[in-house]
């Protein structure tokens, strides 16, 4: 008898532990009774000791206060991993912004670097690059042809000597001209240009001997520097005549005084018409040009240093 009233015990504290919070009032008054019935019932064996805690921590209230702080906590850690990978996003970025700016500036000191080295290396093949210069001159071949018009000039020449000899008193007859001739005869120049080709041919024939005396010799020996340079003066103004036209150094002879000629006969063709020009137009016409020439004359003027450098390398050469 006695036993069964004490499972009806445990069922009553089991129906207690399991009322709603409205009935929870009732309970906080017999809370000290209820702890009481509950432990004698862990003391016997009837309640284990995981039930006696779980109807010792209802009876008091602390289920629902742990479970608060259970939430409360989590919460906090999930705030502070958030915070966390943040900040963990925000040093990524600070480093990849670092690493970027270690990676520029490695790579203008290895930009530099190499400039050092093509500079110095530059410098080391400088008799290489002269050679190269010097064989930029070219080779003399008289020309299989020339154009109709040009040959007008020859006349009865048979011979290379007499075709050039006529083509070079031609060339400076016209370059000697002044802008009015031009103005009245816009091809002369281009004819010019034709007969400097020519020109240009004999002077190669003429100083054949020279150029190869100095390949031979150079580094060692400057043989004929004087004559070398001359005649790289005479091969620039041969390129800048060439490129005028989109041609150059590797156009054939033949080609470039067929080039030049054309363009001198279609420009002949035009006729000259004088017009009335106000001023203001000449004012700015003139201040166009003279811009124009400070412009070409600046960069000519390194373009000449440059030369400079070359000739001075080859006539000072010991």
């Amino acid at each position: 008898m006695e036993r069964i009233c004490k499972i009806l015990l445990v069922l009553i504290v089991g129906f207690f532990i399991s009322l709603s919070p409205i009935t929870s009032s009732y309970l906080k008054a017999d809370t000290v009774q209820d702890i009481k019935e509950i432990t004698e019932l862990y003391k016997e064996g009837l309640l284990t000791k995981e039930e006696f805690s779980k109807a010792k921590a209802k009876i008091l209230g602390i289920e629902k206060q742990s479970e608060k702080e259970q939430k409360a906590k989590n919460k906090l850690k999930a705030k502070e991993k958030k915070k966390r990978i943040k900040e963990e996003a925000r040093k990524a970025k600070l480093k990849a912004k670092e690493d970027e700016r270690k990676a520029k500036l490695k790579a203008k000191s290895q930009t530099k670097k190499k400039l050092t080295k093509t500079k110095v290396s530059s410098s080391q093949s400088d008799p290489l690059t002269v050679i190269d210069h010097v064989k930029a001159l070219g080779t003399f071949k008289e020309p299989s042809s020339y154009p109709e018009g040009m040959k007008e000039t020859f006349g009865n020449c048979k011979t290379f000597y007499c075709i050039q000899s006529k083509a070079t008193k031609k060339m400076g007859k016209i370059f000697s001209r002044t802008s009015v001739y031009y103005d009245r005869h816009p091809g002369a120049q281009l004819y010019g240009m034709a007969f400097f080709e020519v020109f240009y041919l004999q002077k190669l024939k003429k100083e054949k001997s020279k150029i190869e005396e100095f390949i031979a010799n150079w580094p060692d020996k400057n043989k004929h520097a004087k004559s070398i340079v001359a005649l790289l003066k005479t091969n620039k103004s041969r390129k800048k005549m060439r490129e005028a036209l989109g041609m150059d150094l590797n156009t054939s002879v033949e080609e470039a005084m067929e080039r030049f000629w054309l363009m001198g006969d279609f420009l002949e063709q035009g006729e000259v018409k004088k017009k009335k020009v106000s001023k203001d137009i000449k004012k700015r016409g003139a201040l166009l040009a003279k811009y124009k020439k400070s412009v070409g004359s600046f960069n000519s003027a390194i373009k000449k240093l440059e030369d400079k450098k070359l000739y001075d390398k080859i006539e000072k050469k010991k």
